[in-house]
């Protein structure tokens, strides 16, 4: 670390002038943000240096904070002039003082500090630090700064601050790889089921955060009587995904629709490479479009880390399913439909992360194995259980017959449904896998 800090101007004298009790100066600060600011990709080594690290000047630290509150201020004048915050906080009864280039979202709106957090830094003297990276892990929803979804993350180890990377209405950018691959690693605490279970018991509180403001423009009070509306059915409503993204990151929803296309997405990871998936053990997933009765025929991608037996794979799949996910942003495309100035039309799609989908009934199209299922399932029932059979089924048969009916797409946008290529989130190239 030493060499390090000797290659970007912070020699042994400098960094022994930091212990001085003088304030620091604003030529200091900058560089000390700055040099945090280069380092912050490698706090994972950082962080596992910090056992053997002693207490001088610019040694790595990780520290359990609470963090009291932060202050926006700037170090220097003019154009040379560099943003930063000045956060407050204690290490157990010890007040501590951290210089950050930024902190999660959330904690800048009122209300929401006090919180935990995890901080890995470099030392500057005693009770300051510089920080480098925040792990924030709220398992408790605070609507409308930490909602439902974000808390059950949290207890899943994904760091919550991390998902303010994510841009919505664009493919997925490199900054934004480690959230999507530490999120799909996080599937593998939870089963599809809970999270089912999770996201029906959290609807009449979802639903609480909207209301029909006459103070409000008609456009937000159309869609928070739109989700009023469904709600009431008992149903999660997709418009939030479309029109209000930025506000449903992080959040749980589930979805009840036809799944058109799903395709193995191989990862960097599955191919040996060094990268982000390898990280978090992602060498495979699976990327699924699916429409639901309310999306007016446009997709939401669905990215699962694993299938259902015998779930098929393919661009013409029409399997009714059920998906619990987590949302993250809106995913930028491009449709074989024109616009105004002669090129490819843009559009929007919902994208969420989740276990796995759940089958609501056979698939008529997915070959023999569906076939033998269904058969068998056939000469098990018997007349002692065929009420309760019927009455738990019954709903997931007219929810088929209903979609089914729906899910006619217009000649206009059958171009496009093959449009949804692999999402690019790792550093390395993959493919995408067909049947």
């Amino acid at each position: 670390m030493s060499a390090v800090l000797d290659a970007v101007g912070w020699t042994s004298e400098r960094r022994a002038g930091l212990a001085s009790d003088q304030p620091l100066t604003a030529t200091d600060t900058r560089d000390l943000l700055l040099l945090a600011d280069r380092l912050q990709r490698f706090a994972p080594q950082i962080r596992a240096d910090t056992a053997a690290a002693g207490k001088q000047p610019l040694d790595p630290v990780e520290m359990q904070v609470q963090v009291i509150s932060t202050e926006q201020l700037q170090s220097g004048d003019g154009a040379t002039a560099t943003p930063y915050l000045r956060v407050t906080a204690n290490e157990g009864d010890r007040p501590l003082t951290l210089l950050a280039n930024d902190v999660p979202d959330a904690w800048l709106a009122p209300g929401v500090l006090p919180q935990q957090a995890e901080v890995v830094g470099l030392r500057i003297r005693d009770g300051a630090v510089v920080a480098i990276a925040w792990r924030w892990l709220p398992e408790v929803a605070r609507y409308p700064h930490v909602n439902f979804g974000e808390s059950v993350l949290a207890s899943l180890g994904v760091d919550v601050g991390s998902l303010d990377r994510f841009v919505d209405g664009g493919r997925l950018q490199a900054v934004e790889s480690a959230p999507f691959y530490a999120t799909l690693a996080a599937m593998r605490q939870i089963g599809p089921h809970q999270l089912v279970r999770f996201a029906r018991g959290n609807l009449p509180t979802f639903a609480a955060q909207w209301t029909d403001d006459p103070a409000a423009p008609p456009r937000e009070r159309a869609l928070a009587r739109e989700v009023m509306t469904i709600a009431e059915e008992g149903r999660y409503p997709i418009a939030p995904l479309f029109n209000d993204a930025l506000n449903q990151r992080g959040e749980l929803y589930l979805l009840e629709g036809v799944a058109r296309r799903a395709v193995a997405i191989e990862t960097a990871a599955g191919a040996g490479a060094r990268s982000v998936s390898a990280e978090h053990g992602v060498d495979r997933y699976y990327e699924i479009e699916l429409f639901t009765d309310d999306s007016r025929n446009l997709p939401v991608v669905f990215c699962a880390l694993e299938l259902p037996p015998g779930f098929p794979l393919g661009d013409k799949i029409e399997v009714p399913v059920r998906a619990a996910g987590f949302s993250l942003k809106r995913w930028g495309y491009h449709t074989r439909r024109q616009s105004p100035d002669g090129g490819d039309k843009p559009q929007l799609a919902p994208l969420l992360i989740g276990r796995a989908p759940i089958v609501l009934s056979a698939p008529a199209d997915a070959g023999a194995a569906w076939g033998v299922i269904v058969g068998l399932s056939f000469a098990a029932a018997v007349a002692a259980v065929w009420v309760v059979v019927w009455r738990v089924n019954r709903s997931d048969a007219a929810f088929e017959r209903a979609v089914r009916e729906r899910a006619a797409v217009p000649a206009d946008q059958l171009s496009r449904l093959g449009e949804l290529d692999g999402l690019s989130t790792d550093a390395a190239d993959r493919q995408n896998e067909g049947p």
